[in-house]
């Protein structure tokens, strides 16, 4: 599903302890997010821990207390960014942590002076209903443009062996 919004008339966003990734900790600490969240392979920490040193992205971190528990990133183009790898760790869900970082995320753009902004996340097809980070977006003021084709195991269909022999 892809999202867009112009930049334009953005406050600063309050609430929840955040913080752009400009140190090493802070780089460690998005990675891991990400790696939790998206149960990916722990040899993909470099490359996200690496992503936050990247000339055109942005990275961010959010936390409960001392521990990192959510994470983002945005890519910024000439005069328009994409936002994206969005991660909750579980135990942490449902506290508007992502509208925290979707809002930071935003208002660094306008600061920016960038115009557009991007969002793509996924949809449930199987179940007909948007994934939360879309609701996120939405209630962040993006508005859905178009919904893309993502391919993905249906989990009704999970430990079904293939019956074509």
């Amino acid at each position: 599903m892809k999202l867009t919004a112009a930049v334009h008339d953005v406050t600063e966003p309050g609430g929840g302890r955040l913080s752009a990734v400009s140190t090493e900790q802070h780089a460690a600490d998005f990675a891991t997010v990400i790696i939790k969240g998206f149960k990916l392979p722990p040899s993909a920490f470099e490359w996200f821990r690496s992503l936050a040193r990247q000339e055109r992205s942005s990275c961010y971190a959010g936390y409960h207390g001392a521990a990192p528990c959510a994470a983002a990133a945005m890519f910024i183009g000439d005069h328009s960014a994409w936002l994206g790898i969005d991660a909750t760790l579980a135990g942490y869900r449902g506290q508007g942590l992502q509208i925290v970082l979707i809002a930071s995320r935003y208002y660094d753009l306008s600061q920016r002076g960038v115009c557009m902004v991007m969002a793509e996340t996924g949809y449930q097809v199987w179940r007909r209903i948007a994934s939360v980070r879309a609701s996120d977006y939405q209630r962040a003021g993006l508005e859905v443009r178009n919904h893309s084709a993502n391919l993905g195991r249906n989990p009704v269909c999970r430990g079904q062996q293939n019956r074509s022999s």
